[in-house]
């Protein structure tokens, strides 16, 4: 299914960076971990990424200032990025999607809602 995508995972906790690494290798993707958005930013100049998963509530850069900085670099245009948040309130979902993002997951979420928002990223 993943086969040659790279996903860019990034969340301040552990546990939700580890949890999603095991939902997607073994799906076929390729998991890359990033603890904020200054970190996501850096990864992203460095090598290419066909999706990003992104947390909203983050130290140093939060998931709404990190997806706007990548829509104004050259790679950001096209690069699907999907929030993931306990944020349940409207608003949090209104910001996200007006900063950028392409998708709205809530916490907690389960591995076959995941699988089906990244096909709906990729076209499938």
């Amino acid at each position: 299914m993943g086969k040659g995508k790279t996903i860019l995972v990034v969340d301040d906790d552990p546990e939700t960076r580890t949890m999603l690494r095991e939902m997607l290798e073994p799906q076929g993707y390729a998991v890359v971990l990033a603890e904020d958005g200054v970190e996501a930013l850096n990864k992203l100049e460095k090598s290419k990424f066909d999706l990003v998963l992104m947390d909203l509530a983050m130290p140093r850069m939060d998931g709404i200032q990190a997806t706007r900085e990548i829509r104004l670099r050259s790679y950001g245009s096209k690069l699907p990025v999907v929030a993931i948040s306990a944020h349940t309130s409207g608003t949090a979902e209104e910001e996200a999607f007006d900063a950028g993002m392409d998708g709205y997951l809530r916490k907690p979420f389960t591995r076959d809602l995941i699988l089906l928002e990244i096909r709906r990223q990729f076209g499938g």
